[in-house]
């Protein structure tokens, strides 16, 4: 995945940056650009939210969001709709990554939905 935006969080302000295993980025907005031959719910190109399960990575080190080119799992990862991308910058995803999240799943599950 190819990061396209990073929210900027306390850890990455008050991070050790002299330490050699600063691993900085819970989530973000990225585009894939390539993917595994057992991948089959996701295509090159297709923007993505990358918001791994909270108990996944550790406090002290998370995925890593924090660079150019990310490697990370199809449980990682949330397809953003077109109908959403006209509407947001990958920037303003990253401002609400949760707001996105349930957004995206109202979206595709919602008429499943009963009261």
């Amino acid at each position: 995945v190819r990061m396209l935006a990073v929210p900027l969080d306390d850890e990455m302000v008050y991070s050790e940056i002299s330490s050699t295993d600063v691993c900085l980025g819970r989530t973000g907005v990225g585009r894939i650009e390539q993917v595994g031959t057992k991948v089959a719910d996701f295509k090159q190109e297709d923007v993505v939210l990358v918001l791994p399960k909270p108990t996944k990575f550790a406090q002290g080190s998370p995925i890593g969001t924090a660079r150019t080119l990310l490697i990370c799992n199809e449980d990682d990862i949330l397809r953003v709709s077109s109908e959403v991308l006209e509407e947001l910058t990958p920037e303003q995803l990253c401002l609400a990554p949760t707001i996105v999240c349930a957004y995206v799943l109202l979206e595709s599950f919602g008429a499943k939905l009963k009261p």
